[in-house]
């Protein structure tokens, strides 16, 4: 009927074509859709924006970083504004790889381009230090990530980060800025999904786990720093992307949680966290 031939003769794009509806998609007719698909052929970027207008940049390319708070970038990293890591949960790691997606405004190249990061708060109180906190940006082990290739409209960068001993007690601050070059104009902010600049902080001390509140709270109560210890030293849970809505995997880590503080606590008397008040429980 009608109906079903609109719904047929509609697609949508949310950074790539769908043909069903996608959360926060741009619906767009199938005549349109095969002037994108002529317009990216022809070497042109595509981006949605809230008035629900697809547009072509013009020719001048500048990047950004990808930005979106509920999907995660091509590493399955979740790159919003920000990511705060600690080494806390990595064991006797002492490097890790935060993988940043990198995107394109502005015409494809047959040529690879190289682009540049910097530091940009480098010296101010808790940055963190290249070559100390982190490995530097012309370091060989980055700069062979940091060219957008032929053709391409994404790149993926590591990120390496380097575990200290002053990390225990303190956090450090990493502020990355895309600088123009040769190759690229200073970038244009592509409304709430793209940005200049990207912040990671680096620690090893224990850190609530963003997802804290609305999930594990259910299994081990109000989040802190000596519980965290605990859950990770004696109870051995590890693993902060369980999902605790499912009642069984929740009642089971809730169980093993209060056993373990029992018998610590039969040892050694009452568990409490680090302001001496408040003592650990689990619900």
């Amino acid at each position: 009927d009608a109906g079903n031939k609109i719904q047929k003769d509609m697609k949508y794009w949310k950074q790539g074509f769908y043909d069903e509806p996608v959360d926060g998609g741009v619906e767009i007719t199938d005549e349109r859709w095969l002037e994108l698909i002529d317009g990216q052929a022809a070497g042109m970027l595509i981006t949605g924006c809230e008035e629900k207008v697809v547009e072509k940049f013009d020719d001048n390319a500048s990047l950004y970083f990808y930005r979106d708070m509920y999907t995660a970038n091509k590493q399955g990293v979740l790159q919003y504004d920000s990511i705060d890591y600690s080494f806390f949960l990595a064991g006797s790691a002492q490097e890790t790889e935060i993988w940043l997606q990198v995107e394109l405004t502005g015409k494809v190249s047959d040529e690879a381009r190289p682009f540049t990061i910097v530091q940009t708060n480098a010296g101010d109180p808790g940055a963190a230090v290249a070559g100390t906190h982190y490995v530097a940006f012309d370091d060989p082990r980055i700069t062979k990530y940091m060219i957008l290739p032929a053709k391409a409209t994404t790149v993926l960068i590591p990120v390496i980060l380097t575990r200290t001993a002053s990390m225990d007690e303190q956090n450090f601050r990493l502020v990355l800025t895309l600088e123009p070059n040769a190759h690229f104009v200073a970038g244009i902010k592509q409304g709430n999904k793209g940005q200049q600049s990207f912040i990671i902080n680096v620690t090893a001390e224990a850190i609530q786990p963003p997802t804290w509140d609305r999930n594990y709270n259910y299994a081990f109560g109000t989040w802190g720093k000596v519980k965290m210890g605990f859950l990770v030293d004696e109870v051995k849970f590890t693993d902060f992307e369980t999902d605790m809505g499912n009642l069984e995997i929740r009642y089971y880590w809730n169980l093993k949680a209060k056993t373990a503080l029992a018998e610590y606590e039969a040892q050694n008397g009452e568990l409490y966290e680090e302001d001496g008040v408040t003592k650990v429980t689990f619900p």
